[in-house]
């Protein structure tokens, strides 16, 4: 065994000694079949010892909570893991306050309402991975007061229209997210005054020839994006 892993396989099993068995699944990271007479909580602990990460093949009857919050101390990551009887509230906000993003995957039955009340207060971001079923508009509401970026993932139903206009006013590049039901006129002819390009989001039913004849003069070049009906009248426009 000193060599390599395949002198274990190569010792009569009646030779195997209880010692071999715990150096072959610690150190040398061996996935094998403990006999029965070694299988025990004993022999489970002091491997556990030697390597942390023994838990993850280590029968469910000996594994403890203890050995979970230490595994889980040692490498956060050792979580995803575990059983979810042994996964705790305390544990996810450690992991959280230092990986928000890990969040992810925490089981669902762990989740609550107050949960993702405090974690978006203090990473308002994350709502985007936030169930919908804890999406609320107060939430939303709050959340865009600092990020009104964030409207983009934004469920249709918790969106209004005083919303969108004001957004649009600080941020017009955003029309382009802007459910077809809140893009007004007023809209979108404000966000093509702000920037040209931005007629390319903008429903056809509400270009006009004189919208295009302006945009044009300026941007040459969204002549690719001009409606036919329109495009034969700038060119005329053009020509004088």
């Amino acid at each position: 065994m000193n060599n390599n892993k395949t002198c274990f396989n190569h010792f009569p099993k009646n030779d195997l000694t209880c010692y071999m068995y715990s150096v072959a699944i610690t150190e040398y990271k061996m996935v094998v079949k403990i006999p029965k007479e070694y299988n025990t909580q004993k022999f489970w602990n002091t491997a556990f010892l030697k390597n942390y990460k023994i838990i993850s093949q280590m029968p469910e009857e000996f594994q403890t909570q203890d050995m979970w919050d230490r595994a889980i101390d040692m490498d956060y990551i050792m979580i995803i893991m575990a059983p979810i009887e042994f996964q705790t509230q305390d544990m996810w906000d450690a992991i959280i306050e230092y990986n928000e993003q890990f969040i992810e995957n925490m089981p669902k039955k762990l989740q609550t309402q107050d949960m993702w009340n405090n974690i978006l207060e203090r990473y308002p971001k994350l709502i985007e991975h936030t169930p919908k079923e804890f999406q609320t508009q107060d939430m939303w509401n709050n959340i865009l007061e600092r990020y009104p970026k964030l409207i983009e993932n934004m469920p249709e139903e918790f969106q209004t229209q005083d919303m969108w206009n004001n957004i649009i006013e600080q941020y017009p590049k955003l029309i382009r997210y802007t459910p077809k039901k809140f893009k007004t006129d007023i809209l979108c002819n404000y966000a093509v005054s702000q920037k040209k390009f931005l007629i390319k989001y903008m429903p056809k039913n509400l270009q006009t020839q004189d919208l295009w004849n302006n945009v044009l003069e300026r941007q040459p070049n969204l002549i690719k994006y001009t409606p036919k009906k329109f495009r034969a009248n700038v060119m005329i426009y053009k020509t004088f």
